[in-house]
């Protein structure tokens, strides 16, 4: 009779998650809904390019919302915003974004 493989199950303990990125979760309370949109996106590890295309707005904007969501989070760069993103979007703690991602295009003058 074959040997049965034991399942494997992934399962994140409170335990495991830094105090830092519990603190920033609680502090996406005081974002915009833009920033909220700029901080979903981050989290799905996309450019600022790319994030300006999906919010129809600059990257210059983009830039703005990413170093207000950073300082409104206390986190010390856009890599924790990005992990702060993701983990929310991985509990399902936050929604999805303001607008769809656009068909990325190409226009020739």
């Amino acid at each position: 009779m074959p040997e049965s493989t034991p399942e494997l199950s992934f399962q994140v303990h409170a335990t495991s998650i830094p105090a830092w990125l519990h603190a920033a979760v609680a502090r996406t309370a005081q974002l915009t809904p833009r920033q909220l949109s700029a901080l979903r996106y981050l989290g799905e590890g996309l450019s600022n390019a790319a994030i300006a295309r999906a919010l129809a707005c600059s990257e210059r904007t983009v830039k703005l919302h990413t170093t207000e969501v950073v300082r409104r989070l206390e986190l010390e760069s856009r890599t924790q915003a990005a992990l702060v993103g993701f983990h929310m979007a991985l509990n399902g703690t936050l929604g999805m974004p303001e607008r769809s991602m656009p068909e990325k295009t190409s226009t020739r003058i």
